[in-house]
C-alpha cells in the first residue's frame, strides 16, 4: 500500500531534512518514478530526522560522563537461592506457583535475533538443537509455560509476549500458527515487534540504503520497554493484573521460563527490578556484571573494569567481588515498567559496522570497511531508574548454557550448539540421579544427549516414580 502525497506535503518534509542538516537522504529525487517518490516519502515520514540528531550527539555526552563515572560493588539485597535452606526453597517455589495459579506472572521473551552466527537466517527461536526430541528454542519454552500452569493448578493463565525485530517477525508468527502455537491458547500469545532506528555515518549522517529506503537497524534490546507501551502489550499485562514479568532471551536452552522461585522473591522483596545472575568465579571470564554507576545500579562489560577490581575478593568469603555475571534474565513489576516507558530515556550504545549503502546508481552495495554506526539501547540500562533493585543468583550449570555460535567440526567452540546440548543433557541427566536413576552417556556424548521433556518435569519434580532404580541410555527423550 503505497503512501500517498503531494508536492507540497514532499516540499515540507524535505525541508525538515534540510534543516536537520540531513537534506542528503534526497540526493536521489530526480531520478525517481512516482512510484518510487511515494516510497521515499513513506520511509522518511517515519523518522524524525531532530531526534535522529538528539540520540547521535547523546553519544558524546554519555562518553563525557562515562570518563567521570565512578563504578563500585552492587550492595543490594542479593539472594543466593541454591544456599537457601531446602525449607525456605520450598516456599519459594510454592509462593511463586502461586502467584501463577493467581495470573500474576508473564514472561517476556527477546526473540529478535537471526541465528545468522549459527549459519541460519531463521528467527534463532526456531533452532532445532538436534536434540532427541527434535524441538525448536520456541517448543521447549512454550512446553516449559505449559507445564508450569499444570503444576499451579487452578484455571492459571501464564501469557507469554514475545519480541521479534524486523527480520524475525513474520517467520516467528507464522512458526507458531503452523504449531498451533504448540498447545497455548493463541490469546495468551502476545507477538510485537522492536522498534528499529537510522543507522548513520560516523559522522551522523542518516544513510540510505537505497535510493529510496534508509539504512534502518533494531533498535536493541532495551527498546524492548517502548515496545511493550506502544504495541499495547503494557495496556494487556495492565487488564490482566499482572504483578511481575519475566523477561529473558532467546538462545539459552536451560532458562527456567517465568521461575516461580524467582517470582515469588521479587514479590516478597518489592522488587522494582531484579537480575538474575550467575557467580562469576574467573576474573577472566568475559561477562558484563552487576554492580553499581555513580551510585545506580547497572551492568558493567567486562571492558569496563579494570583488571585489579575484577580480582578484588571478598576478605571473608574468597569470592570475587564483582562476581554477579548477567546472563540476559530480569524480572520486572509490571507497575514499574509503567513508569518507565514513558519517561526513561536510555543511553545509546554504539556499534561500528560495514554497513550496505546506495552507491551511486542508487543501487545497495556492501562496503569493503566499517562506514557507520548502529545505536542499540540495552534493557538492563533502565537498572538506574530503579528505586529498589534486587539481585537473585542461581547455578549456572542448571540454569545458563547460551546457544551463539557455529560450530566447527573437530573443535570446541564455546557457546555453540553442542556445548549446549552437552550442558541441557549434564542437566537433565543430574535430574535423574537426584531421582534414583541412572544415564548412562553414549560414547559420542558431543551429539547424543539425553532430556527431560518440559511437559513431564519443570526441573525435577515428579520424576521418581519414572526413573528411580531405572537406568537410560543417551540419546534418549523421556517424555
Amino acid at each position: 500500500q503505497i503512501m500517498t502525497f503531494s508536492e507540497e506535503e514532499f516540499a515540507k518534509l524535505r525541508q525538515v531534512y534540510q534543516e536537520a542538516g540531513q537534506g542528503q537522504v534526497f540526493r536521489f529525487e530526480d531520478q525517481l518514478s512516482k512510484q518510487q517518490k511515494a516510497e521515499l516519502f513513506a520511509n522518511l515520514s517515519a523518522v524524525d530526522p531532530v531526534q535522529v540528531n538528539k540520540n547521535f550527539a547523546s553519544i558524546a555526552e554519555r562518553e563525557k560522563e562515562q570518563a567521570t563515572e565512578v563504578i563500585s560493588v552492587f550492595n543490594g539485597q542479593t539472594k543466593v537461592i541454591y544456599e537457601a535452606p531446602p525449607d525456605e526453597q520450598a516456599k519459594y517455589r510454592a509462593n511463586g506457583l502461586e502467584m501463577i495459579r493467581n495470573g500474576q506472572v508473564g514472561a517476556v521473551l527477546m526473540a529478535g535475533g537471526q541465528g545468522t552466527r549459527l549459519g541460519s537466517d531463521q528467527p534463532k527461536g526456531m533452532y532445532d538443537l538436534q536434540l532427541p526430541s527434535g524441538k525448536s528454542l520456541f517448543q521447549l519454552q512454550a512446553e516449559k509455560i505449559q507445564r508450569l500452569k499444570s503444576l499451579a493448578g487452578g484455571s492459571a493463565s501464564l501469557p507469554w509476549y514475545i519480541q521479534t525485530s524486523d527480520a524475525t517477525h513474520n517467520a516467528t508468527v507464522d512458526f507458531f500458527k503452523q504449531n498451533s502455537y504448540f498447545g497455548l491458547p493463541p490469546k495468551d500469545v502476545f507477538i510485537f515487534q522492536q522498534g528499529l532506528l537510522p543507522a548513520l555515518s560516523l559522522d551522523g549522517k542518516i544513510l540510505l540504503s537505497s535510493a529510496t529506503a534508509l539504512a534502518m537497524a533494531p533498535n536493541g534490546n532495551g527498546g524492548l520497554h517502548a515496545a511493550i507501551a506502544s504495541s499495547g502489550a503494557l495496556a494487556d499485562m495492565c487488564e490482566r493484573k499482572l504483578q511481575y514479568i519475566h523477561v529473558y532471551g532467546v538462545d539459552n536452552v536451560l532458562v527456567k521460563v517465568a521461575d516461580p522461585s524467582f517470582m515469588a522473591f521479587c514479590s516478597e522483596a518489592k522488587a522494582d527490578c531484579a537480575n538474575k545472575v550467575i557467580v562469576k568465579t574467573d576474573p577472566e571470564e568475559r561477562v558484563g556484571v552487576m554492580s553499581l554507576r555513580s551510585g545506580k545500579p547497572g551492568v558493567v562489560e567486562y571492558s569496563e573494569i579494570t583488571k585489579a577490581m575484577s580480582e578484588q575478593r571478598d576478605p571473608q568469603t574468597g569470592q570475587l567481588l564483582y562476581s554477579g555475571a548477567n546472563i540476559a534474565q530480569h524480572a520486572f513489576s509490571v507497575s514499574f515498567m509503567k513508569e518507565v516507558a514513558c519517561s526513561a530515556f536510555l543511553p545509546f550504545h554504539v556499534a561500528k559496522k560495514a554497513i550496505p549503502v546506495a552507491n551511486k546508481e542508487g543501487k545497495t552495495e556492501a562496503p569493503g570497511s566499517i562506514n557507520g554506526i548502529k545505536m542499540e539501547m540495552f534493557v538492563f540500562d533502565v537498572f538506574a531508574f530503579a528505586k529498589n533493585m534486587v539481585c537473585y543468583a542461581c547455578k549456572r550449570e542448571e540454569e545458563f548454557t547460551a546457544v551463539k555460535n557455529k560450530p566447527i567440526p573437530g573443535q570446541h567452540v564455546k557457546d555453540s550448539p553442542v556445548t549446549a546440548r552437552m550442558d541441557y543433557s549434564a542437566y537433565h541427566a543430574s535430574l535423574v540421579a537426584k531421582a534414583g536413576g541412572t544415564v548412562l552417556p553414549s560414547d559420542t556424548p558431543e551429539k547424543d544427549a539425553f532430556e527431560i521433556s518440559p511437559l513431564v518435569s519443570y526441573d525435577g519434580e515428579g520424576l521418581e516414580q519414572l526413573v528411580k532404580g531405572k537406568t537410560f541410555t543417551a540419546p534418549f527423550h523421556l517424555a
